[in-house]
């Protein structure tokens, strides 16, 4: 409204000396925001290329030791049979009158 300073008001508002519709030099918000994401993305890219292949290749290292770390499933392949499901299983068949409890393994290597 008049006399008001809501922040609708203060929203709208455009900035002294901005170009106004019509103008050659007007851009709408929508054009203004793409312009602004292209440019960090040009920017992005041009800081990319400057790491040397091996720096990359170290960094690639890391991030699949870091996802080995992270991805339980890879923590008993050296030795399974030291997982919990099977020290829990032998654990429990212990307690019980049977006692020819057997794990078999299969390949880890393949999908």
């Amino acid at each position: 409204g008049k006399g008001k300073n809501t922040a609708a008001d203060r929203k709208r508002r455009v900035p002294p000396g901005a170009p106004k519709p019509g103008d050659p030099d007007f851009l709408t918000p929508t054009q203004l925001r793409n312009r602004r994401k292209r440019k960090a993305r040009k920017r992005g890219k041009e800081e990319d290329p400057s790491k040397s292949s091996e720096e990359q290749q170290q960094n690639g290292q890391k991030n699949s030791a870091t996802l080995n770390k992270v991805d339980p499933s890879t923590r008993y392949l050296a030795k399974p049979l030291a997982c919990p499901v099977v020290k829990s299983a032998k654990q429990f068949w212990r307690t019980t009158s049977y006692d020819g409890f057997k794990v078999y393994l299969g390949e880890t290597q393949r999908w």
